[in-house]
């Protein structure tokens, strides 16, 4: 330890010189390979547990928007007291998701919901505290378990029919006949204005929905269509309705969706559950 002199304010101060010993640079050496040791990989199972469950909503209930019906689903399963997994981060909320939204009065016999949960259970009991927290106008039909890695169901095709009165049953067939004969069938689409162009005027754009179609039918006093995706888009029910002349309120509250079929749902319903694998993971 030694003294130097230096001036301040016309003052001559003399200040101690600290100079580091052995010890201390021992020890400043051992935080730096601390710091740089490189950390231990922790070995951890990894499951998906990802369920896929099938319900159908009716009555008042139909009236609900997308949001609304998650909303919903997300109280019965904190009701049946389900270990709901949820997000990562500052505001978390529980895994799940509708993958093919319903339209606002469209009943539906057959829908899909995709649920994470933390534990496992039965598909007995999942439905059965569904069911048992459930409104009326929803019940929960089925679930099944993902296999290892899927996180969502995707639709390959989706059914709807709804009743025609007897007057207009002659008039729907021939407006049926007529669109097979065209080329192609335009319907208009308002497209949504983007947050920065809040206040512009709505714009629209021509699509052609008659690829969207896989089947348009009348039977038994009813109008069947099936809907399938082409180049990453489907055709609105509405707009199918607009197209046979059903363009009235009273005929989309009518409307029933039937089914949604999808390849996914189906070959996880047959395979057993996956197996357990070890995952690296850097915490």
């Amino acid at each position: 330890m030694s003294f130097f002199p230096f001036r301040m304010n016309g003052i001559t101060i003399q200040r101690r010189r600290v100079v580091p010993s052995e010890n201390d640079a021992n020890a400043a050496d051992r935080r730096t390979r601390r710091l740089r040791k490189p950390r231990k990989r922790k070995t951890i199972f990894l499951v998906s547990n990802r369920w896929a469950l099938r319900l159908a909503v009716n009555g008042d209930l139909r009236f609900l928007s997308h949001h609304d019906m998650m909303r919903a689903v997300e109280r019965i399963a904190l009701r049946a007291n389900l270990p709901l997994r949820y997000s990562q981060g500052f505001n978390p909320h529980p895994i799940l998701s509708l993958p093919c939204p319903r339209p606002v009065s469209v009943a539906s016999r057959d829908d899909v919901l995709v649920l994470a949960l933390e534990e496992p259970v039965s598909p007995d009991v999942l439905l059965k505290g569904l069911n048992a927290h459930a409104p009326e106008g929803l019940s929960f039909r089925d679930a099944c378990l993902l296999p290892d890695g899927q996180s969502s169901v995707q639709p390959a095709r989706v059914e709807y029919e709804v009743p025609l009165e007897p007057s207009r049953v002659r008039g729907v067939e021939q407006r049926i006949e007529a669109l097979r004969r065209d080329d192609a069938w335009i319907v208009e689409r308002r497209e949504k204005p983007r947050r920065r162009k809040q206040h512009s005027p709505p714009r629209s754009r021509q699509i052609d929905v008659k690829p969207m179609i896989a089947e348009l039918n009348v039977c038994d006093g009813r109008v069947r269509f099936a809907c399938v995706p082409h180049e990453q888009k489907w055709a609105k029910p509405s707009e199918i309705l607009h197209l046979l002349g059903l363009s009235e309120p009273e005929a989309s509250a009518r409307l029933v969706r039937t089914s949604i079929l999808a390849d996914a749902f189906r070959d996880a319903a047959d395979e057993p559950p996956p197996a357990r694998r070890d995952a690296d993971k850097t915490p």
